[in-house]
């Protein structure tokens, strides 16, 4: 199944790499060189719905409706998760090298993706 098809939850999405790093969405874990970062379940699937749309813009609108379902969450929790993306991979949002913010648009993630198989170190 191509990785736009996928649904946003982290159970079903395949592993792939993210600039330097390689994300493990089963694992909600994050890994370069030595560095392993794990963040939560809906960090994840904020990241993994922006890697099926890299490039392209996500708005807060879609990102709720995806992520959480629907359920009554304000613009502040969206802000709070992409904040907290940003530190696990170590970006800026000033000098963004992974997530973009396009005001009044939404985020883009800006990064390469590549979803093809890559060759992981085992994590022990």
């Amino acid at each position: 199944m191509p990785p736009s098809e996928l649904d946003a939850g982290t159970s079903q999405s395949p592993d792939f790499a993210l600039g330097e790093w390689n994300v493990i969405p089963a694992r909600n874990l994050l890994s370069r060189e030595t560095e392993q970062v794990r963040v939560e379940p809906r960090v994840m699937d904020v990241l993994v719905h922006l890697a099926q749309r890299a490039g392209h813009p996500v708005s807060k609108e879609e990102l709720t409706e995806r992520i959480w379902k629907r359920e009554y969450v304000s613009d502040d929790v969206v802000s709070v998760t992409i904040h907290a993306l940003r530190k696990a991979l170590g970006d800026d949002a000033r000098q963004p090298r992974y997530i973009e913010t396009i005001p009044r648009r939404g985020y883009r993630l800006i990064a390469p993706v590549q979803f093809a198989p890559r060759a992981l170190q085992p994590i022990g």
